[in-house]
């Protein structure tokens, strides 16, 4: 978090782990309930759908660091939310960017 938003100008509070409600053999972060922060501007980063499928629209995937030097993940990041800071509704920049819609796609044509 300090990469990407080294003067907590961007992002107010981070979720780990332990933040994640059990569900089975899952974590999921779910975000109701954050007081003092609207829905709009709620916004969950992971390396993992599962943790995020609780919070779909206001999430976004990323691929998980692996040590790769020319790894680019966090700098996109980086533009994405510099870029929509001041954005009414997250939940509507994050599709133009990051959109599950494929891969949801992908799963329900499975079954």
């Amino acid at each position: 978090m300090d990469y990407i938003d080294p003067f907590g100008t961007l992002i107010l509070c981070s979720l780990s782990k332990e933040d994640c409600d059990h569900y089975s053999t899952f974590l999921l972060k779910i975000l109701n309930g954050m007081e003092g922060i609207s829905e709009k501007s709620y916004l969950l980063i992971d390396d993992n759908i599962v943790n995020v499928m609780a919070n779909i629209r206001n999430s976004i995937l990323i691929s998980p660091y692996i040590g790769n030097p020319l790894d680019m993940e966090l700098s996109k990041l980086m533009e994405f939310l510099t870029a929509t800071s001041k954005d009414n509704d997250m939940r509507e920049s994050i599709p133009l960017i990051f959109s599950f819609d494929e891969v949801i796609n992908h799963f329900k044509d499975k079954n």
